[in-house]
């Protein structure tokens, strides 16, 4: 479910929310838990002009737990 709500398919490479397919364009992808209220999405996405850059996203912004079970808001 994750996966069909971001992608890295806009200008830059950047994870955003909303579309598909960034397992297409990123790789070296890491989940971090840099605190207890964040968990942070981060990989490396091709750019424009084929080179990869880093990125990231903060699952937390939509996806929660509601009674044991995931959101996605």
């Amino acid at each position: 479910e994750i996966q069909r709500k971001l992608s890295s398919t806009i200008p830059g490479g950047t994870l955003v929310w909303g579309s598909k397919n960034f397992k297409d364009h990123c790789n070296n992808l890491a989940l971090e838990l840099p605190n207890y209220s964040q968990a942070v999405l981060k990989a490396s996405c091709k750019k424009n002009f084929g080179n990869y850059g880093t990125t990231q996203i903060n699952l937390n912004e939509r996806i929660s737990n509601i009674d044991g079970k995931l959101k996605y808001e």
